[in-house]
């Protein structure tokens, strides 16, 4: 029996990208089905600010980003804006078809070599 999951996910959230790296190199006969959205939007629709929108929690969890790459021996670079509007991203994925290897190239560029959403080669 194969184990399928849906995934909803933003490009713009370490902790996506940390989840994204579990799921395909630990569980790799889990077929994920890809759903891009947009986190800011869940925020905006419970009144409540992302966890880089408010000071004190911002450094908290960029400090616990960086000890859970660490750890797990995963690479992790901050990308030079952060928080920053994912549309354009979410927006490539849907129209490259949404699949493991363009999510993983999408994340690797934005969270491995601390790329902008918005610097593309």
């Amino acid at each position: 029996m194969n184990k399928s999951i849906d995934w909803y996910f933003d490009f713009i959230s370490p902790f996506a990208y940390f989840q994204h790296r579990y799921l395909t190199n630990e569980h790799p006969d889990i077929e994920i089905r890809y759903y891009p959205i947009l986190l800011g939007a869940l925020f905006v629709q419970n009144q409540h600010k992302g966890p880089a929108e408010i000071p004190v929690k911002r450094i908290m969890t960029y400090r616990h980003c960086i000890w859970y790459a660490k750890r797990h021996q995963i690479p992790f670079q901050f990308p030079d804006i952060h928080p920053y509007h994912p549309v354009s991203v979410l927006r490539l994925a849907l129209a490259a078809d949404v699949n493991a290897e363009t999510v993983s190239k999408i994340f690797e560029f934005i969270w491995v070599d601390g790329k902008s959403h918005d610097q593309a080669e």
